[in-house]
């Protein structure tokens, strides 16, 4: 799904819940805290 300790991960960046959070927002919120970090200015810069 998201890897190790994704779904921590997940919980942290949504606010949600266990009990309320999906797999689907789960992985939604993990892509997009990865890619906002692989599209960060030092990642262009290089």
């Amino acid at each position: 799904m998201t890897g190790p300790g994704g779904f921590e991960r997940a919980q942290e960046l949504t606010g949600l819940d266990a009990d309320t959070i999906t797999s689907r927002q789960a992985i939604g919120a993990v892509r997009r805290d990865e890619f906002a970090a692989f599209m960060s200015p030092e990642m262009l810069a290089t």
